[in-house]
């Protein structure tokens, strides 16, 4: 089903779905036609609609990471960025083919106020962040961490010191370019199913 008139059967034309990317999307869309160079933002999602809006959910709990490693690396999003950045977040990604591996790629746009946060060096940061860890200890492994910790055979603050060490030098900056993991700050978004992609870039720069 077209966008066009899967929008015209419910509350919105497609004209005004582009009308309301326009007025709401200010901030992303300025960075688009500069910093993104005309690059969309995807996330891939289990969703059957070709168009929806989306409200950010607040303090995600992580599916892998332990709690405790989770909250020193939102704490070290905060205390440089002033945002807990893997807690109130929408992940997306430049690169259509890696969305598609979590699902259905949409293109994401964020609503009013925005940041972006990624880095030239960091591609995942729960992949990237578990090699790192293994070169600390080959037998570490972040899903059987608490295990281990209750064991009594592996040392906190060593790992809190070395996962703060990692991200210090991990690059993170804010609204850039590149193909890696995007951490998006915002409160709603748009999404919008990637195969109109080609006539949503040209309605945009009318």
């Amino acid at each position: 089903m077209r966008l066009q008139q899967y929008l015209n059967e419910g509350t919105w034309s497609y004209n005004d779905m582009v009308s309301l990317i326009k007025a709401n999307c200010k901030p992303f869309l300025k960075d688009w036609q500069s910093a993104y160079r005309y690059s969309f933002l995807y996330s891939g999602r289990e969703w059957f609609d070709d168009f929806d809006m989306k409200v950010v959910r607040k303090n995600r709990k992580p599916q892998s990471t332990p709690s405790d490693i989770h909250e020193w690396i939102d704490d070290w999003f905060y205390k440089k960025f002033g945002v807990r950045a893997r807690s109130n977040v929408v992940f997306g990604t430049f690169n259509k083919n890696d969305a598609e591996n979590y699902g259905e790629p949409f293109m994401i746009f964020p609503i009013d106020k925005y940041m972006m946060l990624s880095s030239n060096k960091v591609e995942d940061l729960y992949l990237t962040l578990g090699k790192y860890l293994r070169r600390y200890d080959r037998k570490f492994e972040m899903i059987t961490y608490e295990f281990r910790l209750r064991a009594g055979d592996i040392n906190i603050d060593e790992v809190k010191t070395r996962i703060i060490d990692f991200l210090n030098k991990s690059n993170y900056k804010k609204n850039i370019l590149n193909l890696n993991e995007q951490m998006v700050i915002c409160k709603k978004y748009y999404m919008i199913q990637s195969d109109y992609q080609k006539e949503l870039k040209e309605d945009l720069l009318k």
